[in-house]
């Protein structure tokens, strides 16, 4: 089976519960499925080698970021099929990247 594994942020940081506990996952379904990671995060910020074997895929996607990337989070979250967790996170790339593995 083909799993689609969203994070916010790079999961081999492990600097954090949430953090620590997406790396543990993926390497866990990996061992019975093929993991295509999704993640926005630092695209360079590098990917340990034993990390990016057990991912069939890996799509980074840079996180908006400054007034502007606030802003349009604020406003994206008003729309009724979003929230504000996942506004201004959630580039068009990312949505396409998705829907392409998706399919």
């Amino acid at each position: 089976m083909n799993v689609i594994f969203v994070c916010q942020r790079n999961p081999w940081r492990l600097d954090g519960g949430a953090l620590i506990r997406n790396y543990w996952m993926v390497r866990a379904l990996a061992r019975e499925h093929r993991v295509h990671l999704v993640t926005v995060d630092d695209a360079q910020d590098p990917v340990p080698e034993d990390f990016a074997r057990v991912c069939a895929s890996i799509g980074r996607f840079p996180r908006s970021g400054g007034a502007l990337g606030r802003g349009r989070r604020a406003l994206e979250a008003l729309r009724p099929t979003t929230s504000y967790f996942t506004s201004g996170a959630v580039s068009p790339g990312m949505r396409r990247a998705v829907s392409r593995l998706a399919a």
